[in-house]
Protein backbone atom coordinates (compact mmCIF):
# COMPACT_ATOMS: atom_id res chain seq x y z
CA UNK A 1 0.00 0.00 0.00
CA UNK A 2 1.41 3.49 -1.02
CA UNK A 3 1.52 6.05 1.46
CA UNK A 4 2.28 9.70 1.55
CA UNK A 5 1.65 13.03 3.35
CA UNK A 6 1.43 16.27 2.22
CA UNK A 7 3.23 17.80 5.33
CA UNK A 8 5.92 16.24 3.86
CA UNK A 9 5.95 18.15 0.67
CA UNK A 10 7.80 21.60 0.99
CA UNK A 11 5.68 24.25 2.61
CA UNK A 12 2.48 21.84 2.60
CA UNK A 13 2.66 21.45 6.52
CA UNK A 14 1.13 24.74 6.82
CA UNK A 15 -2.24 24.01 4.68
CA UNK A 16 -5.16 25.33 6.89
CA UNK A 17 -6.91 23.30 8.97
CA UNK A 18 -5.25 19.85 7.76
CA UNK A 19 -3.66 19.13 11.28
CA UNK A 20 -5.90 20.83 13.78
CA UNK A 21 -9.14 20.42 12.33
CA UNK A 22 -8.55 16.89 10.85
CA UNK A 23 -6.27 14.99 12.55
CA UNK A 24 -6.50 16.60 16.25
CA UNK A 25 -6.97 13.30 19.00
CA UNK A 26 -9.86 13.72 21.30
CA UNK A 27 -9.18 14.94 24.22
CA UNK A 28 -8.38 11.99 26.96
CA UNK A 29 -5.50 11.58 29.81
CA UNK A 30 -3.41 9.99 27.47
CA UNK A 31 -2.54 9.36 23.84
CA UNK A 32 -4.59 7.69 21.21
CA UNK A 33 -4.21 7.35 17.66
CA UNK A 34 -5.64 10.45 15.80
CA UNK A 35 -8.91 9.78 13.73
CA UNK A 36 -8.35 8.39 10.77
CA UNK A 37 -5.21 6.88 11.30
CA UNK A 38 -6.64 3.16 11.11
CA UNK A 39 -6.50 0.51 8.24
CA UNK A 40 -9.59 -1.30 7.42
CA UNK A 41 -8.69 -4.18 5.95
CA UNK A 42 -6.72 -5.55 8.90
CA UNK A 43 -9.69 -4.53 10.94
CA UNK A 44 -11.76 -6.48 8.88
CA UNK A 45 -9.65 -9.60 9.22
CA UNK A 46 -9.45 -9.64 12.59
CA UNK A 47 -13.03 -9.45 13.50
CA UNK A 48 -15.40 -11.57 13.73
CA UNK A 49 -18.60 -9.67 12.94
CA UNK A 50 -18.69 -6.29 10.82
CA UNK A 51 -22.05 -4.74 11.40
CA UNK A 52 -23.89 -1.75 11.73
CA UNK A 53 -27.17 -0.92 13.38
CA UNK A 54 -28.99 0.77 16.39
CA UNK A 55 -27.74 0.39 19.67
CA UNK A 56 -30.64 -1.27 21.98
CA UNK A 57 -31.19 -2.02 25.30
CA UNK A 58 -28.34 -0.35 27.33
CA UNK A 59 -27.40 -2.23 30.97
CA UNK A 60 -25.07 -0.66 33.05
CA UNK A 61 -23.29 -2.02 36.08
CA UNK A 62 -20.50 0.21 38.62
CA UNK A 63 -18.04 -1.67 39.58
CA UNK A 64 -16.07 0.51 41.13
CA UNK A 65 -15.57 4.51 41.88
CA UNK A 66 -12.24 6.61 42.16
CA UNK A 67 -13.71 10.01 43.24
CA UNK A 68 -16.39 11.35 40.45
CA UNK A 69 -14.68 8.54 38.14
CA UNK A 70 -16.79 5.10 37.76
CA UNK A 71 -15.94 1.91 36.15
CA UNK A 72 -18.47 0.48 34.69
CA UNK A 73 -19.65 -2.97 33.00
CA UNK A 74 -21.64 -2.71 29.75
CA UNK A 75 -24.13 -4.46 27.81
CA UNK A 76 -25.94 -3.74 24.91
CA UNK A 77 -28.70 -5.51 22.26
CA UNK A 78 -27.50 -4.41 18.48
CA UNK A 79 -30.30 -4.14 15.49
CA UNK A 80 -28.23 -4.77 12.89
CA UNK A 81 -29.15 -3.23 9.53
CA UNK A 82 -26.58 -4.50 7.62
CA UNK A 83 -23.40 -6.78 8.39
CA UNK A 84 -20.13 -6.82 6.50
CA UNK A 85 -18.72 -9.73 8.09
CA UNK A 86 -20.24 -12.32 10.18
CA UNK A 87 -24.34 -11.98 11.82
CA UNK A 88 -25.06 -10.00 14.94
CA UNK A 89 -28.52 -11.44 16.04
CA UNK A 90 -31.35 -9.29 18.09
CA UNK A 91 -30.39 -12.56 20.79
CA UNK A 92 -27.00 -11.14 21.33
CA UNK A 93 -25.38 -9.43 23.66
CA UNK A 94 -22.10 -6.41 23.14
CA UNK A 95 -20.43 -6.49 26.55
CA UNK A 96 -17.54 -3.77 27.26
CA UNK A 97 -16.09 -2.27 30.01
CA UNK A 98 -15.63 2.03 30.31
CA UNK A 99 -15.45 4.73 32.44
CA UNK A 100 -17.59 7.57 33.69
CA UNK A 101 -16.33 10.55 32.73
CA UNK A 102 -13.88 8.74 30.39
CA UNK A 103 -10.38 9.02 31.18
CA UNK A 104 -9.12 6.97 28.77
CA UNK A 105 -8.36 6.70 25.31
CA UNK A 106 -9.84 3.60 25.14
CA UNK A 107 -13.22 4.54 26.85
CA UNK A 108 -16.30 4.20 24.43
CA UNK A 109 -19.55 4.63 24.53
CA UNK A 110 -22.52 2.66 22.67
CA UNK A 111 -25.52 5.18 23.68
CA UNK A 112 -28.70 3.77 23.36
CA UNK A 113 -30.53 4.88 20.15
CA UNK A 114 -27.55 5.53 18.43
CA UNK A 115 -26.35 4.32 15.07
CA UNK A 116 -22.97 2.75 15.05
CA UNK A 117 -20.38 0.84 13.17
CA UNK A 118 -18.43 -2.00 14.91
CA UNK A 119 -15.96 -4.17 14.72
CA UNK A 120 -17.07 -7.01 17.13
CA UNK A 121 -15.51 -10.23 18.44
CA UNK A 122 -17.31 -13.63 19.73
CA UNK A 123 -16.23 -14.13 23.60
CA UNK A 124 -18.86 -16.93 23.88
CA UNK A 125 -21.85 -18.41 21.84
CA UNK A 126 -24.23 -14.55 21.63
CA UNK A 127 -21.85 -12.75 23.52
CA UNK A 128 -19.40 -10.41 21.72
CA UNK A 129 -16.97 -7.63 22.84
CA UNK A 130 -15.49 -4.62 20.86
CA UNK A 131 -12.39 -6.31 19.32
CA UNK A 132 -10.00 -3.67 19.42
CA UNK A 133 -9.31 -1.07 22.06
CA UNK A 134 -9.40 2.14 20.23
CA UNK A 135 -11.32 1.38 16.94
CA UNK A 136 -14.38 -1.43 18.15
CA UNK A 137 -16.25 1.44 17.30
CA UNK A 138 -15.60 3.67 14.22
CA UNK A 139 -16.52 6.65 15.67
CA UNK A 140 -15.56 8.52 11.77
CA UNK A 141 -18.21 6.69 10.04
CA UNK A 142 -21.42 8.03 9.17
CA UNK A 143 -24.23 5.65 7.68
CA UNK A 144 -27.24 7.10 7.22
CA UNK A 145 -27.84 5.98 3.59
CA UNK A 146 -27.13 1.93 2.81
CA UNK A 147 -26.56 1.52 -0.74
CA UNK A 148 -28.53 -1.60 -2.76
CA UNK A 149 -26.79 -4.60 -1.29
CA UNK A 150 -24.24 -6.14 -4.02
CA UNK A 151 -22.18 -8.36 -2.29
CA UNK A 152 -20.47 -8.29 1.90
CA UNK A 153 -17.25 -7.17 3.28
CA UNK A 154 -14.95 -3.59 2.42
CA UNK A 155 -16.44 -2.96 -0.73
CA UNK A 156 -20.17 -2.92 -0.21
CA UNK A 157 -18.95 -1.06 3.24
CA UNK A 158 -16.81 1.22 0.69
CA UNK A 159 -20.36 1.53 -1.31
CA UNK A 160 -22.06 2.01 1.62
CA UNK A 161 -20.30 5.42 2.87
CA UNK A 162 -19.96 7.08 -0.53
CA UNK A 163 -23.83 6.45 -0.23
CA UNK A 164 -23.93 8.02 2.82
CA UNK A 165 -21.41 11.15 1.80
CA UNK A 166 -23.08 12.12 -1.38
CA UNK A 167 -25.07 16.07 -0.69
CA UNK A 168 -24.55 15.53 2.66
CA UNK A 169 -24.14 19.51 3.77
CA UNK A 170 -22.97 18.49 7.50
CA UNK A 171 -19.27 19.44 7.79
CA UNK A 172 -18.88 16.50 10.26
CA UNK A 173 -20.37 14.04 8.97
CA UNK A 174 -18.09 14.78 5.42
CA UNK A 175 -14.95 15.17 7.20
CA UNK A 176 -15.57 11.73 9.16
CA UNK A 177 -16.53 9.82 6.13
CA UNK A 178 -13.12 10.89 4.20
CA UNK A 179 -11.15 9.67 7.05
CA UNK A 180 -13.12 6.61 6.91
CA UNK A 181 -12.20 6.47 3.05
CA UNK A 182 -8.63 7.36 4.05
CA UNK A 183 -8.76 3.71 5.16
CA UNK A 184 -9.16 1.76 2.44
CA UNK A 185 -6.22 -0.18 0.84
CA UNK A 186 -8.15 0.98 -2.89
CA UNK A 187 -11.15 3.36 -3.67
CA UNK A 188 -13.50 2.74 -6.61
CA UNK A 189 -13.56 5.16 -9.39
CA UNK A 190 -17.07 6.51 -7.22
CA UNK A 191 -15.31 7.16 -4.20
CA UNK A 192 -12.17 9.06 -6.08
CA UNK A 193 -14.55 11.13 -8.36
CA UNK A 194 -17.05 11.64 -4.67
CA UNK A 195 -13.70 13.24 -2.83
CA UNK A 196 -12.67 15.03 -5.56
CA UNK A 197 -16.13 16.39 -6.09
CA UNK A 198 -15.63 17.82 -2.41
CA UNK A 199 -11.63 19.17 -2.68
CA UNK A 200 -13.20 22.44 -4.57
CA UNK A 201 -15.97 22.92 -1.75
CA UNK A 202 -15.87 26.49 -0.09
CA UNK A 203 -15.49 25.51 3.31
CA UNK A 204 -12.09 24.58 3.24
CA UNK A 205 -12.12 22.09 6.03
CA UNK A 206 -14.60 20.13 3.73
CA UNK A 207 -11.97 20.33 1.47
CA UNK A 208 -8.96 19.57 3.08
CA UNK A 209 -10.86 16.70 4.14
CA UNK A 210 -11.39 15.21 0.96
CA UNK A 211 -7.22 16.08 -0.14
CA UNK A 212 -6.54 14.03 2.50
CA UNK A 213 -7.82 11.26 1.43
CA UNK A 214 -6.71 11.92 -1.95
CA UNK A 215 -3.24 12.07 -1.08
CA UNK A 216 -2.84 8.22 -0.01
CA UNK A 217 -3.70 6.96 -3.20
CA UNK A 218 -0.81 9.57 -4.84
CA UNK A 219 -2.18 11.16 -7.92
CA UNK A 220 -0.34 13.97 -9.33
CA UNK A 221 -3.35 15.40 -10.73
CA UNK A 222 -4.74 15.31 -7.52
CA UNK A 223 -1.95 17.68 -5.73
CA UNK A 224 -1.84 19.93 -8.76
CA UNK A 225 -5.74 20.31 -7.68
CA UNK A 226 -5.07 21.24 -4.12
CA UNK A 227 -2.03 23.62 -5.40
CA UNK A 228 -4.75 25.53 -7.09
CA UNK A 229 -6.84 25.29 -4.13
CA UNK A 230 -4.77 26.46 -1.86
CA UNK A 231 -3.00 29.43 -4.48
CA UNK A 232 -7.39 30.31 -5.18
CA UNK A 233 -7.94 31.35 -1.65
CA UNK A 234 -4.76 33.19 -1.29
CA UNK A 235 -5.51 35.57 2.38
CA UNK A 236 -9.32 34.97 2.22
CA UNK A 237 -11.14 34.11 5.37
CA UNK A 238 -12.68 30.94 5.61
CA UNK A 239 -16.37 31.01 4.13
CA UNK A 240 -19.32 30.06 7.63
CA UNK A 241 -19.51 26.34 8.42
CA UNK A 242 -22.03 24.86 5.46
CA UNK A 243 -24.49 24.22 8.47
CA UNK A 244 -25.46 26.84 10.81
CA UNK A 245 -27.53 24.58 12.80
CA UNK A 246 -25.16 23.23 14.98
CA UNK A 247 -25.09 23.64 18.52
CA UNK A 248 -21.79 25.19 19.94
CA UNK A 249 -21.74 22.43 22.74
CA UNK A 250 -21.70 20.01 20.13
CA UNK A 251 -18.11 21.08 18.77
CA UNK A 252 -15.37 19.73 20.11
CA UNK A 253 -13.13 21.69 22.58
CA UNK A 254 -10.09 21.37 19.62
CA UNK A 255 -13.18 22.80 17.26
CA UNK A 256 -14.20 26.03 18.97
CA UNK A 257 -10.79 26.61 19.57
CA UNK A 258 -10.05 26.43 15.62
CA UNK A 259 -13.09 28.48 15.24
CA UNK A 260 -12.02 31.11 17.89
CA UNK A 261 -8.63 31.25 16.16
CA UNK A 262 -10.06 31.95 12.86
CA UNK A 263 -12.51 34.36 14.46
CA UNK A 264 -9.48 36.21 15.95
CA UNK A 265 -7.56 36.11 12.93
CA UNK A 266 -8.35 39.30 10.09
CA UNK A 267 -6.59 37.24 7.22
CA UNK A 268 -4.99 34.21 6.66
CA UNK A 269 -1.40 33.74 6.04
CA UNK A 270 -1.03 33.26 2.18
CA UNK A 271 0.54 29.60 1.17
CA UNK A 272 -0.24 30.12 -2.59
CA UNK A 273 3.93 30.54 -2.86
CA UNK A 274 4.61 27.26 -1.57
CA UNK A 275 2.59 25.66 -3.70
CA UNK A 276 3.45 26.81 -7.14
CA UNK A 277 6.05 24.56 -8.25
CA UNK A 278 3.95 21.26 -7.58
CA UNK A 279 2.48 20.52 -10.79
CA UNK A 280 2.01 17.59 -13.18
CA UNK A 281 4.96 18.54 -15.30
CA UNK A 282 7.15 18.86 -12.34
CA UNK A 283 6.29 15.13 -11.66
CA UNK A 284 10.41 14.19 -11.32
CA UNK A 285 10.24 16.45 -8.23
CA UNK A 286 7.35 15.06 -6.64
CA UNK A 287 7.27 12.59 -3.55
CA UNK A 288 7.50 9.27 -4.78
CA UNK A 289 4.19 8.23 -3.87
CA UNK A 290 2.83 10.90 -6.57
CA UNK A 291 5.00 10.20 -9.50
CA UNK A 292 3.00 8.14 -12.01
Amino acid sequence: MRESNFAGISGLAAVPLLAAGLLAPRGFAELGPTPGSYALEPLFAQADAVCVGQVQHPVETVTGADGYVKAVSRSVGLLAHRCYKGSVSPRDTIEYATHVPGIHATDTDLPGGGEVLVFLKETRPHVFTLAFPFFGRLWDASLGTLAPETGTGLEQLQRDIVASTKGVMDWRVLVGNFRVLHGFPSLSGEALALLRSYSQDVDPEVAMGAFAALAKFGNPADLAALCEYVNRAGGQRPPPRRSTTISPRSLTSESRKTAARWSASPARPNPASTCTRWTPSGASALPRAFRS
